[in-house]
């Protein structure tokens, strides 16, 4: 009944802005794309279904109604995000099933011994040197996730309990939150940094954009999301605690993956050279790990213990955000919310946060990707509103996608929580917990380093 309760209020909420919109005249296929989105946001926020089924009902609504052509609807099931979850499970399972995972997790900790609130700083640091590492916030997740569920039972932690969901929330979420605040490491940077220069000819680069952000939004950031989780999920192990001994050899499936992930690594970085995305890379090496002789798994088995879900959910999510934008909601949406807004020259202040709000309600409409792609065609006209520089208008995009308000906006994050079976209710307290302190303690000091460095 929550469920429900939390579904309707959601649909409440949304349905205000429904017959706002409608009153502007938008037409009935607009109104049919917003009302669909409704639903979807709706079973997506209250959890009534599971996330893939919620974006396939949105999917089958737009067929039905032809709100975009069926090569649009479905175009994230063509999309590099789609083949680079899909990468993942492979990968994932070949790093389980060789034991690479319980290798990592037992010289992790070796280094992470103590009590819970040193076990979830040190996967939290750990989360943050993947971010650098790999430059794919969805393929970090398909990688790490098996690393700490290992870590976890290696712990004592049994899957399911308090402790075990603080210690993968810790890693999945610390490494997302760095992604933020370093430049190609995760699609929103990737859209705001293409929209910034071909619109604007504003080129960001990797060393200025991670000085505007990653002292706050990152570091200070990941500082509060340990004390956040050590205050929710502090918690002792149930079960005695592995004994870390002298680890036995590399067997010849583990030195296979390894010279496997150290390749596809490799490529991951080079990528300013080859200018592939790191989803074509991950593929291949998907594809290595299941090919007889050479490979990793054996394919008939992979394909009885595949999980599909996070592949619909993925592609179903690019395909809601790709009619958003086909049918100029997303455009309407961001101007209907700028024109509400009571900007005020001259008071800096209440300008970046009334930007920063404004990008946030424009996320829970078409998730975190969405952001950019919406807000950046907007931010000369607010930079002439609010009087303030272009390029410092088009920074406060990442402090909206830093902080998302509920699970659904951020793709990895779902995709982390199916992996580690993760309940929503838990993960959802901690997504508003952050948003909350971010708004209260972050944002403002975020806003005083601005100062420093003379952004503002």
């Amino acid at each position: 009944m929550k469920r429900t309760h939390i579904y309707f209020l959601s649909c409440l909420i949304l349905l205000g802005l429904f017959a706002w919109f409608c009153q502007q005249g938008m037409g009935l296929k607009l109104d049919l794309t917003l009302g669909a989105t409704i639903l979807a946001i709706g079973l997506l926020a209250s959890g009534l279904v599971m996330e893939y089924m919620a974006v396939l009902i949105f999917l089958a609504v737009s067929v039905v109604f032809s709100l975009a052509p069926a090569s649009v609807i479905f175009s994230g099931f063509t999309s590099p995000a789609f083949w680079l979850t899909f990468s993942g499970i492979p990968l994932g399972l070949a790093i389980k099933k060789t034991g690479l995972a319980d290798r990592i997790a037992h010289n992790l900790a070796r280094f992470c011994k103590g009590g819970y609130l040193l076990l979830i700083s040190g996967i939290a640091i750990f989360g943050l040197i993947m971010a650098f590492i790999m430059p794919s916030s969805l393929g970090r997740v398909m990688l790490i996730t098996p690393i700490l569920i290992a870590f976890a039972k290696t712990n004592g932690f049994t899957a399911g309990s308090k402790g075990y969901n603080g210690i993968l929330l810790s890693g999945i979420v610390a490494s997302n939150i760095a992604g933020f605040a370093i430049l190609p490491s995760n699609l929103p940077n990737i859209i705001l940094m293409g929209s910034a220069s071909s619109l604007y000819h504003i080129e960001l680069t990797y060393t200025s954009y991670m000085l505007i952000h990653f002292p706050v939004l990152g570091m200070l950031k990941i500082a509060m999301l340990i004390a956040v989780i050590n205050w929710m999920f502090k918690d002792s192990p149930s079960l005695n605690q592995e004994e870390h001994g002298p680890l036995s050899r590399l067997s010849l499936m583990e030195l296979r993956l390894c010279f496997y992930l150290a390749l596809l690594l490799i490529a991951w970085l080079s990528d300013s050279i080859t200018h592939l995305s790191p989803a074509w890379p991950g593929l291949l090496a998907a594809i290595v790990c299941l090919l007889p002789s050479i490979g990793i798994l054996d394919h008939k088995n992979f394909m009885k213990e595949i999980n599909v879900e996070p592949l619909f959910y993925v592609g179903g999510l690019v395909g809601l955000s790709t009619v958003i934008t086909y049918t100029n909601l997303s455009t309407m949406l961001g101007h209907g919310l700028v024109s509400l807004l009571p900007f005020a020259p001259g008071h800096n202040f209440i300008n970046y946060y009334l930007l920063s709000f404004t990008a946030c309600l424009v996320g829970l409409i078409t998730t975190l990707p969405g952001i950019p792609t919406i807000m950046t065609p907007l931010s000369a006209n607010l930079a002439s509103l609010t009087h303030l520089p272009l390029n410092t208008v088009l920074m406060t995009q990442v402090v909206s996608y830093s902080m998302f308000i509920l699970p659904y906006q951020s793709p990895p994050l779902l995709i982390a929580m199916r992996l580690g079976k993760l309940p929503l209710k838990e993960v959802t307290k901690l997504c508003l917990s952050l948003f909350l302190i971010s708004i209260i303690i972050l944002m403002p000091l975020d806003y005083l380093w601005w100062e420093v460095i003379r952004l503002i």
